[in-house]
């Protein structure tokens, strides 16, 4: 016997705040099924799985899970095979392992070794690169080393007003002097009439109305290092290389 809540129609009370917790096609599927299952309703088989997006085998086929497992037979079922067949076997994935920890070499070093260590012993075993980074892959060595260099690389001055990165560029062959505060990140730009130092130091006081202790920038000339304006603005000065 169903219920109706809501201008609702469901097989029991409780499946309405059940399917709160679903996805929306969760919830679609479900009202398919529901009507498919009541025999006054107008919608044919046919049209409800047009509703959903489903053929109307696959729409049987959730009719049937439905059957089977509840509200749970109608999420999507994972495609990911319940084994792998051509997976390497645990002792050699831990042998993977330790020649990277040791070693640091990449996918082809690391076969290289221990295709010979495996001829050394007599062992019938060989690896290619593929391999080896399969197995670092699903050991999560190779996301763990890509998040550490990314988290490395990350670069942040640990006070306001303490360093100001500042660059020179152009946009449609018009000079914008760019300035940012390394640690806020907080940014500002002005366009210029040419690309002179002197040009380049007025645009920096017109942006900066405080004194930082020190200047990121490339190497164009405006920027150097010798520059008297350049000292007069910050207290010392750091240079950073191309690229």
């Amino acid at each position: 016997m169903k219920v109706l809540i809501q201008g609702e129609l469901y097989f029991e009370r409780e499946h309405f705040q059940a399917l709160l917790k679903e996805e929306t096609y969760v919830r679609d599927r479900y009202r398919a099924v529901v009507l498919a299952d009541t025999p006054e309703s107008p919608l044919s088989k046919r049209n409800l799985a047009n509703n959903i997006g489903l053929e109307p085998r696959q729409f049987n086929r959730i009719i049937e899970r439905y059957k089977k497992y509840g509200i749970a037979g109608l999420r999507r079922q994972s495609r990911r095979p319940h084994n792998s067949p051509n997976r390497s076997p645990d002792w050699l994935e831990e042998m993977i392992v330790k020649v990277r920890e040791k070693t640091g070499f990449g996918e082809i070093h690391i076969a290289a070794l221990i295709n010979t260590s495996m001829e050394l012993q007599k062992v019938p075993v060989r690896v290619n690169k593929s391999t080896v980074y399969r197995a670092l892959v699903r050991r999560g060595i190779i996301d763990a080393e890509k998040k550490a260099k990314i988290q490395w690389r990350h670069f942040e001055w640990g006070h306001p007003n303490r360093l100001i990165q500042a660059d020179l560029t152009t946009f449609n062959g018009v000079p914008i002097l760019t300035t940012e505060d390394d640690h806020s990140r907080k940014g500002w730009a002005t366009r210029l009439a040419d690309s002179k130092d002197t040009t380049v130091i007025n645009g920096l006081r017109s942006l900066l109305r405080i004194r930082y202790d020190n200047l990121l920038t490339d190497n164009g000339g405006q920027f150097c290092r010798h520059n008297p304006r350049i000292i007069e603005l910050h207290k010392s000065k750091v240079h950073g290389q191309p690229y």
